[in-house]
């Protein structure tokens, strides 16, 4: 079976539960789409976090935003 790092694909809106269901079965891949429209792109990325409370969830969060 392949575990890619990232795959690359044109991107439409009719991908997003596509989207949302590999990054629940894979959540350390990247998604890569294209959308040549508008000649830009779009990485999605996901992780999964255990949190039991609401400081556990504030710090996921702000430690999202320090890594960007």
């Amino acid at each position: 079976m392949l575990s890619p790092h990232a795959v690359l694909f044109e991107y439409t809106d009719a991908e997003r539960p596509i989207i949302a269901a590999l990054l629940r079965e894979c959540p350390g891949i990247r998604l890569i789409g294209l959308e040549a429209e508008r000649n830009s792109l779009i990485v999605f990325s996901g992780s999964e976090h255990a949190v039991t409370n609401v400081e556990e969830l504030i710090q996921v969060i702000v430690d999202k935003q320090v890594s960007k």
